[in-house]
């Protein structure tokens, strides 16, 4: 049966469920228990479930070959969240997952449709790239390409605009960030960015990577992510992120640093079926 949990409870079932890729592929888990207030739950065998708040995309793990049960309630489960915050978006690992939807379609009438399919991927090795120009903190001088930068990513990305007030707000927030990381060329021009988004148990998530859309394909990236990758292996911090499983060149570019495939999750939406 599932229960809502405190974070002490919470960590210690996930410890014992866990194997090194689960913790690789479902790593916001450790975002969200450090949250203020998180929603963390569990059957204690075969289901975790964890939400920063209701507004929030919510984390779910299945264990591989969960008893039918199990799958009865991860269906109730994102029905009784989808209530709380119409159009939810969840992350859970697609094969695992399947059999929940199922149910979840055809006994409460809510579809899960596919945001993004994301591999996941960890760096225990380095394979440096050869690099072309340097590593930078953000300046104030960096604002309007920090804030065109995540513009990009949002467009090319989640094919979505972000309003321009909040990537300056974004940009502005960034300077003299030790957590946000820009890459210049050799001309000195800013082509890339990348973020360390959040650290702990062992392991680093880097996000928001994005190249300026007139300099991609030269490597750049990999640049920027293989120079922040050394000094965190170095503190014997597991690099990992997620990649869009439908971009094949960022995919490649990882890989050719030492980031090694984890497993798959996906983005999903819930929405109401059309009968």
């Amino acid at each position: 049966m599932l229960r809502q949990v405190d974070r002490r409870t919470f960590d210690e079932i996930r410890s014992r469920l866990f194997s090194e890729r689960d913790r690789v592929r479902m790593n916001l888990f450790e975002l969200i228990e450090g949250g203020d207030s998180p929603l963390l739950g569990t059957d204690g065998a075969s289901i975790l479930f964890g939400q920063s708040n209701d507004h929030a995309p919510l984390w779910l793990w299945l264990r591989k070959n969960a008893p039918a049960d199990a799958f009865d309630e991860a269906a109730k489960l994102l029905y009784e969240r989808a209530l709380a915050n119409p159009g939810l978006h969840f992350n859970a690992e697609p094969d695992a997952v399947q059999p929940a939807l199922e149910l979840l379609r055809d006994r409460y009438g809510l579809c899960a449709e596919v945001v993004m399919p994301m591999n996941a991927y960890a760096c225990p090795t380095l394979h440096p790239a050869i690099s072309r120009g340097r590593l930078l903190s953000p300046a104030d001088e960096h604002q309007d390409t920090i804030a065109a930068l995540l513009s990009q990513l949002a467009e090319d990305g989640e094919h979505s605009a972000i309003p321009a007030q909040a990537a300056r707000s974004f940009a502005e927030a960034m300077v003299g960030s030790s957590k946000l990381f820009l890459w210049a060329a050799e001309s000195g021009e800013i082509v890339s960015m990348a973020m360390l988004a959040h650290q702990g148990g062992g392991m680093a998530r880097i996000n928001t990577v994005v190249t300026d859309r007139s300099h991609r394909g030269s490597g750049y990236a990999g640049m920027l992510v293989s120079a922040m990758c050394a000094p965190l292996l170095q503190a014997q911090t597991l690099p990992i992120l997620y990649a869009d499983a439908h971009n094949p060149a960022s995919n490649r570019a990882y890989q050719k640093i030492g980031f090694v495939p984890f497993g798959s999750v996906t983005e999903y939406r819930l929405e109401r079926t059309v009968l």
